[in-house]
């Protein structure tokens, strides 16, 4: 029985599908064979979202590149969002309590060089 669905969403399945395979067979041992036979779809479906089996590889790659550059990104964000929270926390501190905030900073600026030579931001 054929299964009708949405252009993007078959042609995200198949990348999906094509992908599992060419991690599990490796690239030159999956053919298009595999895919269609996972899928259940025609070859006609396969050609008519994708060139060839090296533009199903090159887009998987694509799609990878840019969630990682993606993920990097917000690793920054996160990093200024955490910095930013940090000074807030240490604004107010100094706002109800000076003297034991500024105590607690000196206990914690130990900790602070330690982050901070380790590489990670704390400003």
């Amino acid at each position: 029985m054929r299964v009708v669905k949405d252009a993007e969403e078959r042609r995200n399945e198949i990348l999906d599908v094509a992908e599992r395979l060419f991690c599990a067979k490796g690239f030159d041992n999956a053919s298009t064979n595999d895919i269609l036979k996972e899928i259940g779809i025609a070859r006609g479906t396969l050609y008519y979202h994708f060139k060839s089996k090296e533009d199903i590889l090159d887009l998987i790659e694509r799609k990878k590149g840019k969630e990682t550059e993606e993920n990097e990104e917000n690793k920054k964000v996160c990093s200024k969002i955490t910095s930013f929270c940090c000074r807030l926390l240490f604004l107010n501190c100094l706002l109800v309590n000076p003297p034991r905030c500024i105590e607690t900073f000196r206990c914690e600026s130990g900790f602070l060089r330690q982050r901070q030579r380790a590489g990670v931001p704390w400003r």
